[in-house]
């Protein structure tokens, strides 16, 4: 029996009710604050780079498209090392395409961009993490300009750089919880304990979440 942590994507995705997303390019504003990726690694975030994983989207027992999670490499945001994780999500008439930097030491996102499929024209978000004093900035642009700021009382998360931070949880035993600050709402998650999944990629012992 295999057992992964590429299952606690999934857990976060479905328990956050995030839209699934990833970007194909991104805005002038955002490139002046990034470095390019690069791929291969070293350390302890640096072994996952070029992970991939491809989850089929289902409606009422229909196969209607997949999500692609995709680790891409290192990165840099304004001066602070980061790591460029990529989900994309395309579905009958819509897709969503989402790159989210992630700081490197805490795991906390500094940055995400992020194109959404409309009619006529796509919307394009960008999210600008203000980690120190708890601030997250959104920009959303489609045929005008809306900007919104959101004040958390803590530091802020992203549900899919959830998985890297239990990956460095020593031991994750039955009933560890974690508080989970997202944007517009915050909870506790909880391992239950371990379940047996099977996926077209086979058989695995999951960790599982609530």
């Amino acid at each position: 029996m295999k057992k992964t942590f590429l299952h606690e994507i999934l857990f976060v995705v479905l328990a956050a009710a995030l839209a699934i997303t990833v970007i194909s390019g991104l805005s002038p504003s955002a490139r002046k604050m990034i470095k390019d990726p690069v791929a291969g690694g070293s350390g302890e975030i640096g072994r996952y780079y070029g992970e991939r994983v491809v989850y089929k989207v289902r409606f009422k027992g229909f196969d209607v498209g997949e999500a692609r999670y995709h680790m891409v490499g290192a990165a840099e945001v304004a001066g602070v090392k980061a790591d460029l994780l990529r989900f994309e999500t395309k579905v009958v008439n819509f897709s969503d395409i989402e790159n989210i930097y992630g700081d490197r030491e805490t795991l906390l996102p500094l940055l995400v961009e992020r194109e959404v499929s409309r009619l006529i024209k796509p919307e394009r978000i960008q999210e600008i993490y203000d980690q120190k004093n708890y601030v997250l900035k959104i920009v959303k642009e489609r045929f005008g300009k809306e900007t919104k700021t959101i004040e958390k009382d803590g530091p802020i998360h992203n549900a899919l750089l959830l998985p890297h931070m239990l990956r460095r949880v020593p031991e994750l035993e039955e009933g560890w919880s974690r508080l989970v600050n997202l944007p517009l709402r915050s909870y506790r998650i909880q391992m239950i304990g371990q379940r047996e999944v099977e996926v077209p990629a086979g058989k695995f012992s999951a960790y599982y979440f609530e």
